[in-house]
């Protein structure tokens, strides 16, 4: 039975709106501590009635996943911004906003001449997901896992 503090293994395959497999991990074990925000919460609340060897099939709203696109996100640096690094398109980058707020995750979008264009949405950001799961293992979390908020793994985990 799955519940908060159990470590859930599964497998997944997520798709777009169109049916295209965007990550398939049929031959690998995604695992999770349940209710510690370690996936989205209507994730998990499709996952927690289940047992051992039943899947499910999960559509995610916007709202449920990465949330809406914001054309805010979207800005222009300079080339001289990343020092002796070269920015590429597709590299992830931490901007650090001039209020002292929070570092925001960007991706480089591309770069004319002098500019660097970034996109602080998450890739996935405005779209309906859709989630193949198989559940392939529950078991009690460690004290540690608990303490610590996340699953650990067979081979243990070091901080």
């Amino acid at each position: 039975m799955i519940t908060r503090n159990s470590v859930v293994s599964i497998h997944c395959t997520l798709k777009d709106e169109q049916g295209n497999i965007m990550e398939f991990a049929e031959d690998k074990t995604l695992e999770y501590l349940h209710g510690h925000d370690n996936l989205f919460p209507a994730l998990e609340k499709a996952i927690e009635p289940l047992n051992v060897g039943e899947r499910t099939h999960v559509k995610l709203t916007p709202e449920e996943a990465y949330g809406h696109y914001d054309p805010e996100k979207r800005f222009v640096v300079g080339r001289d911004e990343f020092g002796e690094d070269v920015p590429e398109p597709g590299m992830m980058v931490a901007m650090y906003p001039e209020d002292g707020d929070e570092p925001i995750e960007a991706h480089i979008v591309k770069v004319e001449g002098d500019d660097v264009y970034l996109d602080g949405n998450h890739p996935l950001s405005g779209q309906t997901l859709f989630f193949d799961i198989e559940v392939t293992e529950v078991r009690d979390a460690t004290p540690e896992e608990i303490a610590h908020g996340h699953a650990h793994g067979a081979h243990g985990h070091s901080h």
